[in-house]
This record gives C-alpha cells, structure tokens and sequence, in this order.
C-alpha cells in the first residue's frame, strides 16, 4: 500500500491500540465528583465559620452599646443637680436602653461604698440584660457607675 490510503490504514490501527481497558472507563468523573463533594464540604465549613464571625461580632456590638449607655448614664449624674431625684434622672435614660438594645431591662443601680484611709468612694452597680442572638441565652452586663454624690 502506498499513498494516502496506507496512512488511513494505520491511523485506523493506532486508534484501535490506543483505546483504554474497559475496567478504567469513568474513573475520571469520579474523580471530578470526590473532588466536587470534597470542595462542598470545605465551603460548607467556611460558611459555618463566617456565620459564627459575624454572630460574636453582633453580640459584642450590643456588649460595647451596653458599656457607652452606662458610661452616657455616669456623665448625666456628674452634671445633674444632686437635689433632683434620681427616678426622674434615670427615666430618659431608660428610655434609649431600650430603644439601643434588643427587650433590654436595667435591673436597677445598687448603691455601694467604700472607705479607704479618711476618705470614702461612692458608686452603683448598674446591671443591664438584653436579648442575645436567636437560640442564645439572655446576656446580661453588671458594670460599676462612678460618681461624684451619691445619687
């Protein structure tokens, strides 16, 4: 055979050579398909991640709001009048409590004292509970409230 019809016959033949065992045939889609399910498991994980991320991020959000309405509270009671009741001090206050944090609650100040040496320091425990994230516990926040009289 001469010519282009004996290049047929051989690439005929080659191809005929060159096919794979049937007992190897599909092993590349599995392969692509461990790899697939592989991928889903890690994004799965990484979306896990993130999604704890940004629930800690909200709670200490809510904790910093909490810490800057009490220490809003302690510069109102340096300024106020020290005659003025503190029912009436502590009621607008109250009000942007529960406005800032989620069924938000002050349980109240609780006054303390302190004597060291001649000198005695007066302050309150203010403790405030707000709503965390769904399918978590209440979360409450107890900070001292210094100031200058005793309110």
């Amino acid at each position: 055979m001469d010519g282009p019809a004996y290049l047929g016959a051989m690439s005929n033949a080659a191809l005929l050579c060159t096919k794979p065992p049937r007992g190897n045939a599909g092993f590349g889609l599995i392969d692509a398909l461990v790899a697939l399910a592989l991928l889903a498991v890690t994004l799965l994980g990484a979306c896990g991640g993130l999604l704890f991320a940004l629930r800690a991020t909200q709670a200490a959000a809510w904790q910093m709001r909490a810490v800057d309405l009490v220490a809003d509270l302690d510069e109102q009671l340096q300024q106020a009048d020290p005659a003025e009741p503190l029912a009436a001090r502590l009621e607008s206050w109250r009000a942007r409590v529960r406005q800032v944090l989620p069924a938000a609650e002050v349980a109240g100040l609780e006054p303390r004292s302190l004597v060291v040496g001649e000198s005695e320091i007066h302050w309150s425990d203010v403790q405030l509970g707000w709503n965390g994230m769904p399918g978590q516990a209440r979360t409450s926040l107890r900070l001292p409230l210094a100031h200058a009289h005793s309110p």
